[in-house]
């Protein structure tokens, strides 16, 4: 990959873009200047770019190398905004240093989960974790499908089939000690609202 190469985003199917525009519309109004976010697989970047000006600092993390220079040179020259290289397991956040921990589960790169059991450690006290991943119907899957042949051609990374599902996630999340709720974005997207539950802070 090299500047001038199309994004990911960029090979999106018209119904991912629909929802996906759906999503920022909504969850913009829910963001505010004091808060801290981090963003686990932020790709080239974009998702960052869209919600800085709502927020007062996010930071990205990226496995894939190509996507990691990429976001890196989106958001260069944004001091409230920076993108770092990693690989799960664990999370490169410090403890309770996050208000917000998002990771958008639909774009078609390889992504490692195995980051979900550390994120409870940088939430702050009323901080959330937001996944947004496919909905369980045809017309999802078909829009996956469709979206990973047309990375794969450009040369990106991918992964096979559709990422866990809201259900199968909720599952995780609730053994891993959060409350959670699953909205409807659209036809093609769900969106999981995660918070630590207060009995396991308890315990803690």
């Amino acid at each position: 990959m090299s500047v001038g190469d199309p994004e990911i985003e960029d090979l999106a199917p018209p119904a991912w873009v629909r929802a996906h525009e759906t999503f920022w519309a909504c969850e913009l109004c829910n963001l505010d200047r004091d808060m801290s976010v981090g963003e686990v697989a932020c790709g080239s970047g974009q998702n960052m770019l869209r919600a800085s000006s709502f927020v007062g600092s996010i930071v990205g993390t990226e496995s894939d190398v190509d996507l990691c220079a990429r976001a890196q040179r989106a958001v260069s020259g944004r001091p409230a905004l920076s993108v770092v290289a990693h690989q799960p397991p664990g999370l490169p956040f410090a403890p309770n240093s996050i208000d917000l921990l998002f990771a958008d589960l639909t774009r078609p790169c390889t992504l490692d989960l195995a980051w979900l059991d550390a994120a409870r450690g940088p939430l702050r006290d009323g901080g959330s974790l937001l996944l947004l991943t496919y909905s369980e119907n045809p017309a999802a899957k078909s829009v996956a499908d469709a979206w990973r042949l047309r990375a794969h051609d450009a040369g990106f990374s991918t992964y096979e089939g559709l990422p866990p599902s809201a259900t199968a996630l909720e599952g995780k999340l609730t053994a891993l000690g959060f409350d959670t709720a699953i909205e409807t974005v659209g036809e093609i997207l769900n969106l999981i609202r995660a918070t630590p539950s207060l009995e396991s802070q308890q315990r803690e």
